[in-house]
């Protein structure tokens, strides 16, 4: 089974500011600025199958750029 979700990646530039503000929350697990995305929408566990079919349908999607702002 393989766990997915379908996300934005971030430019480098955010990544590295949003790991200078972070803060020392109890119990919080932080992950490295390579990592950091905005997850859209959680699929879950699926067959090695169907994550191939939905790989390959969400990479024909096209879409014109957009401006995104974290608040």
């Amino acid at each position: 089974m393989i766990r997915l979700f379908v996300a934005l990646g971030l430019p480098a530039a955010v990544c590295e500011r949003l790991t200078l503000i972070r803060a020392p929350l109890p119990g919080a697990r932080w992950i490295p600025a390579e990592n950091m995305h905005v997850t859209l929408r959680f699929i879950g566990e699926v067959e090695p199958a169907m994550a191939e079919d939905i790989d390959d349908t969400l990479s024909r999607i096209t879409a014109p750029a957009f401006e995104l702002r974290l608040a």
